[in-house]
């Protein structure tokens, strides 16, 4: 969690106020302050898991978010491909493609699952720390090379938990 939308700060301000002036039962306060125990923790974990993938490809980014899309999606009013989870949110306040503001209901948006499997694939990679098609420096005299850079998974590999932690929905 990138704090745009909390501060953690203030969320943990405001539990030592509700402690201090007993607004609230002592259960309701622990358990708000292990909520917060835990958010903090899977910032920390989403903040080491973008740092591990590094520059994200045009493709697989939220053109509004800007972040890595999880469930990508197609507007059919723009053909725009983008994160699930933020237009939804946008289309929430306001039923407008906010591309073109063409009249758009969520149940109109297509999911994209070549798409995300496609993504998946690549943050797998990128996390078992494999050098992705486009990242390989070319050797002297090799000439570059077109097509589909994504390769099958290899059978066995192990879950990693940062992609775990990415691909939940918890956060």
């Amino acid at each position: 969690m990138d704090q745009r939308s909390y501060s953690l700060e203030e969320m943990i301000r405001a539990a030592k106020k509700v402690r201090m002036d007993r607004v609230l039962s002592e259960d309701v306060i622990e358990q708000f302050e292990a909520f917060l125990e835990r958010t903090e923790k899977i910032s920390v974990q989403t903040q080491d898991l973008t740092a591990k993938l590094g520059d994200i490809p045009d493709e697989f980014m939220c053109p509004i978010s800007c972040d890595l899309m999880k469930e990508p999606v197609r507007l059919p009013t723009s053909d725009t491909v983008m994160e699930k989870s933020v237009i939804k949110q946008i289309l929430l306040n306001d039923e407008h493609d906010p591309f073109n503001r063409a009249p758009l209901k969520f149940s109109e948006v297509q999911d994209l699952p070549e798409l995300k499997k496609k993504i998946e694939d690549w943050v797998q990679r990128k996390l078992r720390g494999e050098a992705i098609e486009e990242e390989k420096p070319l050797k002297k005299g090799e000439k570059e090379q077109k097509g589909d850079i994504m390769e099958e998974e290899k059978e066995g590999d192990e879950e990693n938990t940062y992609s775990d932690l990415f691909y939940q929905k918890k956060f």
